[in-house]
């Protein structure tokens, strides 16, 4: 849960749905009017702190120093080593900040998230005020032709860009200043780089996961056929799990022998089944419009469900992205080569494809002109990458800039947030620096996976076979071919459908 608003009210609708879950306050922070929604379940009292004219304002959860929510340590940080420092150390968390300093000359005013700014706020100057919300579409005041025509094409838009040239999107490691009415935007992205490319051993990865999830509980794993829920389901030891998907379909069948195995409560339905009422179409209005296309509607309905399900879940496990950490999924493309490869991707090796050629590839709605845009914007977003390879550029990019941090963060982090405190497992500090160390060929490849596979001997969990037909223990070898052939039987084969595939 991640969800402030300076100089700006939370919409009826976007208010109506999260007040049954969460707490809105308002408060004047530095002259500026802020609302700001806070679970009291893992804060107790109001997340703010103020300590010798210096305070800091959090939505949000973080953990620091291996501690849940302790904003004391926060504030001091920050005033010890700076803001820019003090967020390098985040370990993991959501949360959107205010850090205000009363005993500068200027009064300066700081707005700042996680690392990864993994909950999208939006901000805009009205009248020399400065406004940010969630609620994209609530500050959308005119449409630029061009973005709205990239928009309609691929379905979300990339960098800061939302069809209003006035509404920027406030990018990782991106800090806004405010100093006498002036709003100043300060990029750090040689902090965020160092911040994503630290580098983890193999060794030390697993038990920086245990020290992540120390604090999460209870909490509740959204669990599938895929790798991604299985891994988190085997290191984090949820306390429930939950899958959405025709009854029939490997997610349920691996989901329901999983929970089982680990004797732990498991809740089943059809994504389908949820009525998607007025309220919830307004809500993801607000949040998308002007940013995102086609918001599923069913998604929030859906995580309603399961938060009624398991009411004293306050935290829910989400495998986001782990696919393109894992297995490299960024720098697959549609079209006959694009299938080439995903058979036999040891040719990325031999290939030397480019990583315009890729990117191109995966946003080949665009016309030229439009294409040219998103370049110039990659271009500047992985400058400073120099000596990583094409594919961990493009997947550096599409992860954080394009269309994770677009478009698959809709469902399983901002509808998600109305009703639990999110934990995407791999957006942690340690789990970045882990998987970008990796060759992404050897992600591609399936070495990475085998990897991170390699000393995890529960048989409930290594030995099920995914939607794809193969496991963690299947030759790597073999997996690219059974993966398609399992594409294939997903897509046509009726009983084994899943919720994306218009399976019941």
């Amino acid at each position: 849960m991640s969800f402030l608003f300076v100089n700006r009210k939370p919409s009826s609708a976007f208010a109506k749905v999260i007040s049954a879950y969460k707490t809105i306050n308002e408060d004047i922070v530095g002259g500026q009017s802020v609302y700001y929604a806070y679970d009291s379940s893992i804060w107790g009292d109001v997340p703010v702190i103020e300590k010798n004219g210096k305070s800091l304002l959090l939505s949000g959860w973080f953990i620091l120093d291996d501690k849940l929510n302790d904003i004391n340590l926060l504030h001091d940080e920050i005033i010890l080593n700076g803001l820019e420092n003090a967020q390098s150390k985040i370990q993991a968390g959501i949360f959107t900040a205010i850090f205000f300093d009363s005993t500068a000359t200027s009064d300066e005013f700081t707005i700042f998230q996680d690392p990864a700014s993994l909950l999208p706020h939006y901000w805009t100057q009205e009248k020399s005020e400065l406004v940010v919300t969630p609620e994209c579409g609530e500050i959308i005041s005119s449409e630029d032709t061009c973005l709205t025509e990239i928009l309609v094409k691929k379905g979300h838009l990339f960098g800061d860009n939302t069809i209003d040239k006035q509404v920027k999107k406030i990018l990782p490691f991106e800090h806004l200043v405010i100093k006498r009415q002036v709003v100043k935007k300060v990029d750090n992205s040689k902090t965020f780089h160092d911040y994503v490319f630290g580098g983890v051993r193999h060794e030390d990865f697993f038990d920086s996961f245990k020290k992540v999830n120390r604090p999460l509980k209870p909490d509740v794993c959204a669990l599938s056929a895929g790798f991604d829920s299985r891994l988190i389901a085997h290191r984090f030891d949820p306390s429930a799990f939950y899958t959405w998907g025709p009854k029939h379909s490997q997610d349920v069948i691996v989901a329901e022998k999983i929970s089982n195995n680990k004797e732990k409560p498991h809740f089943s339905f059809s994504f389908t089944d949820e009525f998607v009422n007025d309220i919830d179409d307004e809500v993801c209005c607000a949040l998308f419009k002007g940013s995102v296309l086609n918001p599923n509607a069913r998604f929030l309905c859906n995580y309603r469900k399961v938060k009624n399900e398991f009411k004293s879940s306050v935290f829910s496990l989400d495998g986001y992205l782990g696919d393109v950490l894992q297995r490299g999924t960024y720098n697959n493309f549609k079209g006959t080569l694009g299938e080439f490869l995903k058979i036999f991707p040891k040719f990325y090796d031999y290939l030397n494809i480019s990583d315009r050629y890729v990117l191109r590839s995966r946003y080949r709605e665009l016309g030229e002109k439009d294409f040219d845009m998103l370049w110039e914007d990659y271009k500047k977003k992985t400058d400073i990458l120099c000596d990583e390879d094409p594919y961990t550029k493009v997947t550096f990019y599409e992860f954080f800039y394009g269309r994770g941090g677009r478009y698959i963060s809709t469902g399983g982090i901002v509808m998600n947030s109305l009703f639990f405190n999110v934990v995407p497992a791999f957006c942690s500090k340690s789990s970045l620096n882990y998987f970008f160390n990796q060759k992404m060929t050897d992600a591609l490849e399936f070495k990475t996976f085998k990897k991170v596979w390699s000393d995890i001997d529960d048989e409930a969990i290594v030995e099920l076979n995914s939607e794809g037909g193969y496991s963690s223990k299947t030759p790597r070898v073999l997996i690219p071919l059974m993966n398609f052939l399992g594409r294939l039987n997903t897509r046509f084969n009726p009983r084994r459908k899943n919720y994306s595939r218009g399976g019941r």
